[in-house]
């Protein structure tokens, strides 16, 4: 009989297991399952049991949550439910759970194996295996992919412990690995600084707030003294730092940009995924400024990750994400690839925002191919959740209707997005005045008379001083010089 335990903590406890496993992906669950199975760690075939149980209702209800009671049922095949059993048991599963987290990860097991048998002949003194000690740390070391923190910090913990065990009694007669030790420290050091200091760079950028990190202004001075050659993990975060630091030197981005090319596979994936995204935010930012050939760089770093499979994460692509790649094809005219990305990563959306979003970028695309009847029957029956696509699913309904000159509907169209966009209080002032100047600006082009000079003239002096608070800026530029 389970001892009795605070209900509360139990219930929370209950809940934490299964938001844990519902954010594993397949290869953790996979792993967690093995370690369930190992009688080192457990020996409990109901807790294994159980977690199968959990992972399925985690692929079927996803964050809705679970049964207890039909949990247990599945579980004992009883519906004598006990609901402190259950809280017990769900309990015991959240404790293997946070020891097999504490387990190290597979790529980190040698190193660990290695440096207990080194750090045990030196502590024991058993002389017979000194060098066996550090020729194994030698072969894990060549046998290192990726030049980065983590392998020069492996590299300063062998080369302190290679003198610790063969040369501490040898110092006096020959020169030992000091300079080794130290070059391994400071390249550690230094990534993991630049690291920190990009981290500042993005935050600072997010709110308003100021810190002061030791060192930062001494970096480039330190990194001077190295020769980046030798370091392309170093080197690429070094260009990384250098663009963040200084985001109105273009000249930074392009080095970042050639030195990435060059250097991606010394770095592990995740932190080549970190450096694209500071790339691709200056981008944006150049983007945003009115700088549009950036588009081009934007969309290479978008190949590139999606070559180098950096941007499905745990199985899922971001929407907005999907979305800004989708986008940015499209504005320098990759539309072959842009329905092939479409086809190929649709599948990668999450589950519950699949359809809307790939029924709005197809209606992008269409409007892309002049296929403006297709954007119709795309959106016109089309009430989104989500009130960005709604809002932009909006817009693109009048651009078509305006395009194939149905002009009655459209009346009534902007009219009931009128009504729509003053309705929506969630909708902030600044995205409402961008929808409702796009929406004047289309009703007076549907009432210039072409050849009317004076009148386009006016039009075109109205819309060019509130450019940047109307949305669409570009197609009704188009529009009034076709008027013209």
């Amino acid at each position: 009989m389970p001892k009795k335990v605070n209900s509360k903590k139990e219930s929370f406890v209950t809940n934490k297991v299964y938001e844990v496993i519902l954010s594993m992906d397949k290869s953790d669950r996979k792993r967690f399952h093995k370690f369930l199975e190992s009688p080192f760690f457990s020996s409990s075939e109901t807790l294994l049991s159980l977690y199968q149980i959990l992972c399925n209702v985690a692929d079927e209800n996803g964050k809705e949550g679970f049964n207890k009671q039909s949990v247990w049922k599945t579980l004992f095949k009883s519906n004598d439910f006990n609901d402190v059993n259950f809280r017990k048991y769900c309990s015991d599963l959240f404790r293997l759970v946070e020891k097999y987290l504490a387990v190290p990860l597979d790529e980190d097991e040698e190193y660990y194996r290695l440096l207990h048998f080194a750090e045990n002949v030196k502590e024991k003194k058993i002389e017979p295996l000194n060098k066996t000690a550090i020729s194994g740390f030698d072969t894990f070391l060549e046998n290192q992919t990726y030049l980065n923190s983590r392998y020069y910090y492996f590299k300063f913990k062998k080369s302190n412990l290679e003198y610790e065990i063969l040369e501490k009694q040898q110092a006096y007669k020959t020169k030992v690995n000091f300079e080794e030790i130290s070059d391994s420290l400071d390249v550690f050091y230094l990534l993991e600084k630049l690291k920190l200091m990009c981290n500042v760079f993005a935050h600072k950028r997010l709110i308003n707030v100021d810190y002061k990190v030791t060192f930062s202004e001494e970096l480039s001075k330190l990194i001077a003294n190295i020769e980046l050659d030798k370091h392309p993990g170093l080197s690429l975060f070094y260009h990384t730092y250098l663009l963040m630091k200084d985001p109105e030197n273009i000249e930074n981005f392009f080095l970042l940009k050639e030195n990435l090319l060059n250097n991606w596979r010394f770095l592990s994936d995740i932190e080549v995924f970190d450096v694209i995204v500071s790339a691709m935010n200056f981008c944006t930012n150049r983007i945003n400024k009115g700088e549009k050939s950036f588009y081009k760089e934007y969309f290479e770093l978008i190949r590139f990750g999606i070559d180098k499979n950096l941007f499905v994460i745990n199985g899922i692509i971001e929407v907005w994400r999907f979305n800004n790649f989708f986008y940015a094809a499209l504005q320098i005219d990759e539309v072959e690839w842009a329905e092939k990305f479409i086809l190929n990563y649709k599948q990668y959306l999450p589950n519950d925002q699949r359809e809307s979003t790939v029924s709005f970028n197809l209606a992008r695309l269409y409007r892309k191919k002049g296929e403006i009847h297709k954007v119709l029957d795309v959106l016109k029956n089309v009430e989104y959740a989500d009130l960005g696509y709604n809002v932009n699913s909006k817009a693109m309904l009048i651009m078509a209707y305006f395009d194939l000159d149905e002009f009655d509907t459209l009346d009534s169209v902007i009219d009931s997005f009128k009504v729509y966009l003053n309705r929506h209080k969630d909708l902030s002032t600044q995205k409402r005045k961008l929808y409702l100047n796009f929406l004047k600006y289309t009703r007076r082009l549907m009432r210039l008379v072409p050849g009317d000079k004076k009148v386009i003239e006016k039009f075109k002096d109205d819309l060019q001083k509130e450019k940047s608070t109307t949305v669409n800026f570009d197609w009704l530029n188009e529009k009034i010089a076709e008027i013209e």
